[in-house]
């Protein structure tokens, strides 16, 4: 009961098709990563103003220089912070070609082609510092295809309160044989690395990419060095009229409104706990 689950190869999602010419990496994603905010900031500022960029131009945006600096000194600074080799370094770069390492490598790739894991997590709460993690699900897809899939749920140290265990379907029962952190996070990162870089997609990733890089800082491990995609920010750029969906925005009278969301929230309590007392039989 609540192992590491690798699924292998095994099919577990559909997937629609997608516009052909939409790539994978569309807006500014948050990141797993060594490049400093401000650095990354900097190379988006620079890509949004114009097509091509000079490595002067580079350089004096990472720097926040007014005065021009030798040409020596600008070329190596550039290729320190993109990660290229100085002497194959253009005097003038297209702009999508100004990202961090991490970024550049799934920065133009379609999404027809891509490679990327699909993570959801359950916490004890909304705090990183303060929370815990107690689920981990994930699908690899490669070329939009379900290429496996992880699960793993997680005995944290403290008791599960009430409220989360109507919100998640988790309780203390279910989690009694669970792994802790260290050997579920440690089993979902070498599954995650398998077979190579992959971009961590979440929705509202900043959520599930804080608590995974703030457990991996707490256990002492390497972060994680990959991009990180989130299907929120890419709905609000591609739906902007769309607005936020507000499950008690109706006309019910409050008494209605109160009945109801009491009732919602018992069926998907019993709901969870039974799909997942279904999946990790005692």
């Amino acid at each position: 009961m609540g192992a590491c689950h690798d699924t292998g190869r095994e099919p577990c999602v559909r997937i629609g098709k997608p516009p052909e010419s939409l790539t994978f990496f569309e807006g500014e994603g948050d990141l797993f990563t060594r490049t400093p905010d401000t650095l990354r900031k900097s190379l988006a500022r620079l890509r949004q103003q114009r097509t091509h960029v000079s490595v002067d131009e580079i350089a004096h945006a990472l720097l926040a220089l007014q005065r021009p600096i030798g040409r020596t000194l600008a070329r190596r600074l550039v290729a320190t912070a993109l990660e290229r080799p100085e002497p194959s370094l253009p005097d003038l770069l297209e702009a999508h070609q100004v990202r961090p390492p991490e970024e550049a490598a799934v920065a133009d790739r379609k999404l027809v082609r891509a490679e990327f894991v699909v993570v959801d997590l359950e916490t004890t709460g909304l705090a990183v510092d303060a929370c815990s993690i107690l689920e981990i699900g994930a699908v690899r897809v490669l070329a939009l295809r379900p290429g496996g899939c992880f699960h793993t749920l997680i005995r944290p140290p403290e008791p599960i309160s009430r409220a989360i265990a109507d919100l998640t379907g988790i309780d203390d029962a279910l989690l009694a044989d669970a792994p802790v952190l260290r050997p579920a996070l440690t089993g979902f990162r070498s599954w995650f690395e398998r077979t190579g870089p992959a971009c961590f997609v979440a929705h509202n990733a900043r959520f599930d990419a804080g608590f995974v890089a703030r457990a991996l800082e707490q256990l002492q491990l390497p972060p994680l060095r990959v991009p990180v995609f989130c299907t929120q920010r890419l709905a609000r750029r591609l739906l902007p009229g769309l607005g936020r969906y507000h499950p008690h925005m109706h006309t019910q009278s409050d008494q209605d409104k109160g009945k109801l969301s009491a009732l919602r929230e018992q069926q998907t309590y019993s709901q969870g706990l039974q799909s997942r007392k279904t999946a990790y039989p005692a």
